[in-house]
């Protein structure tokens, strides 16, 4: 625990520096498109060139050679579906063949950097790509919620947490699916916050691709999706005219009405359905356990394959992942001590909830004014801020 108060200290104080020496203005100065572009992009590549060059082999175990190349925590147990799915994605490749729990529209980057470099290579050059989007998502998201140092700060405590630098090693899809969850994550707050066309044009756009890159991205997609909804028609946020709002709501519908008509695209007809990939009681028979609790996973209420399952089937999806979520593992599965996972994750946990709490109290106690009743714009980031962080935290559990 003092390892990771030390990692994380040192660089929320430079945070804090910045703020004293830069920051002496408002908290949260207006708006500026062009100099927000470029701090964006900057600070993405920044993140990128740290977590690949300089952390990733600091936070990594022993480092595997490919082909004389020395890649960093970059294998995996089913690393094969990886290179495989971008040799089929160079060849058109799809039905039948493709592996049914990966997604075309994961594979995307890698599969079109392949055209013109090795299968090890696109999947590595598509990982630093996604870090660098990371890394831009996470300034976006603190940007948006409580101004450019809280961008600074949430890119910074990203950097001390070993699983985020060593994304940008990772030889597989999950560096893109993280990416769009981030930058899903990004655009949402925004357009919670702002309301206006381009935000919720871009927040359409982050949740589709969240659908498109794996099924679990749903969990993420539906918070996101009612809660700008919401932002947008709900009274005493939505003051627009009726046909302001209308517009605002066809803006958002647009990119996901284009994303459900690609998902027989990003998804082959043998796909592994949410339920399937969720579904914790075959795992659990294949290690011995026995119980009736255990059996019957073939008996599925739903299977949901975005743009191939039907959307009035959702509820009975998330009524199953619900009761997945209450399935305990059989005694013969239980670990003596916490496993990998929990080692990770749960030092982090007070850090995590000190975070919260200072951004929830930073957002009520504004400057010029004492605590208080939040007004309208305090409510909608700090709305943001719990619609944003809910799906990660469910995906935790």
């Amino acid at each position: 625990m003092s390892t990771l108060w030390a990692s994380a200290a040192p660089l929320l104080g430079l945070a804090l520096l910045f703020r004293l020496l830069f920051g002496r203005g408002q908290p949260d100065p207006p708006w500026t498109g062009r100099v927000e572009i470029l701090r964006t992009l900057a600070l993405g590549m920044i993140f990128a060139g740290i977590s690949a060059w300089v952390l990733s082999p600091i936070h990594s175990g022993i480092d595997p050679q490919i082909q004389g190349h020395l890649f960093v925590s970059s294998i995996t147990a089913d690393f094969q579906d990886y290179c495989g799915a971008i040799g089929m994605y160079r060849t058109d490749a799809f039905e039948e063949i493709w592996p049914s729990k990966r997604s075309r529209g994961a594979a995307w980057l890698a599969g079109e950097l392949s055209h013109s470099m090795s299968v090890l290579d696109a999947l590595s050059a598509a990982a630093i790509i996604s870090t660098a989007a990371i890394g831009s998502g996470l300034y976006l998201w603190g940007r948006i919620l409580g101004g450019p140092v809280a961008g600074v700060a949430s890119v910074l405590l990203a950097l001390s947490m070993s699983p985020m630098p060593l994304v940008s090693r990772m030889l597989t899809f999950y560096p893109v699916i993280t990416a769009s969850l981030v930058l899903g994550s990004a655009f949402t707050a925004g357009a919670i916050r702002f309301r206006s066309p381009g935000w919720v044009l871009l927040s359409g756009l982050g949740i589709g691709a969240c659908l498109l890159t794996d099924v679990r991205g749903l969990v993420w997609a539906l918070p996101f999706f009612f809660s700008v909804l919401g932002a947008v028609l709900v009274w005493p946020f939505a003051r627009q005219r009726g046909w302001i709002r209308a517009g605002l709501v066809a803006l958002l519908l647009l990119p996901l009405w284009l994303a459900w008509n690609v998902g027989d695209w990003a998804y082959p007809a043998h796909a592994d359905s949410l339920e399937e990939q969720a579904d914790v009681r075959e795992l659990f028979e294949l290690h011995g356990a026995t119980g009736e609790e255990f059996t019957g996973r073939n008996a599925l209420p739903s299977e949901y394959v975005w743009g191939r399952s039907s959307l009035l089937e959702i509820p009975q999806t998330l009524l199953f992942l619900l009761d997945q979520s209450g399935v305990e593992k059989p005694p013969e599965m239980r670990e003596p001590s916490p496993g990998a996972v929990a080692a990770q994750l749960d030092p982090w946990l007070s850090i995590w909830l000190l975070c919260g709490c200072l951004a929830v109290i930073g957002l009520l106690w504004q400057r010029g004014r004492r605590p208080g009743l939040p007004d309208r714009d305090a409510l909608l980031r700090i709305v943001a801020l719990g619609v944003t962080l809910l799906p990660f935290m469910v995906a935790l559990k």
